[in-house]
């Protein structure tokens, strides 16, 4: 039996030991899209851990500026915006509690940078689920995306690109 420190050790590791991998993922749902959704997974792990991180590529659709405030599925109690930070060689989580994500402009959410935080889980997950996640943007605005649960070892490496890091404003 692990205690928590043990398992926030653990935990923390095995979020930032892996490679920067992507996966595919589903369409996002609804009318009219406010992003595109691509190489959505959320990372499959052992059964005594109760949260986990997912991570997409995402594009915003629209010719205004969004800004992403959250996250919810019904798979976990939370979903959270998290930042990886590296300080003197040790990584925390930072949460993030708005992203502005301007006009046509991609993020990445990948593995030891900017991820979504699903915090307690509600019910098992396996390899090949689906979690359904609803981003939340300011205005009332909300996309619902699904994510296939996937091993870190099964997410294939795509090419990718990297958003300014000016253009996003992370307030806590």
């Amino acid at each position: 039996m692990y205690n928590k420190l043990t398992l926030f050790f653990l935990l923390v590791s095995y979020f930032c030991s892996s490679s920067w991998l992507y996966a595919e993922t589903t369409s996002p749902v609804g009318d009219t899209p406010l992003v595109q959704i691509e190489n959505g997974w959320v990372r499959a792990v052992p059964p005594q851990l109760t949260l986990t991180a997912a991570y997409m590529q995402l594009k915003n659709l629209t010719q205004q500026k969004l800004i992403l405030v959250g996250a919810s599925t019904p798979a976990f109690a939370k979903a959270e915006m998290h930042q990886t930070v590296f300080e003197d060689n040790m990584a925390r989580m930072v949460p993030v509690e708005k992203l502005v994500i301007s006009p046509q402009e991609v993020v990445m959410f990948k593995p030891k940078s900017l991820h979504f935080m699903l915090i307690d889980r509600q019910q098992p997950l396996q390899v090949g689920d689906t979690v359904t996640l609803t981003l939340q943007f300011e205005g009332n605005k909300t996309q619902i995306v699904k994510l296939e649960v996937k091993e870190n070892n099964e997410a294939e490496d795509t090419p990718h690109q990297h958003s300014s890091p000016d253009s996003h404003d992370s307030a806590k």
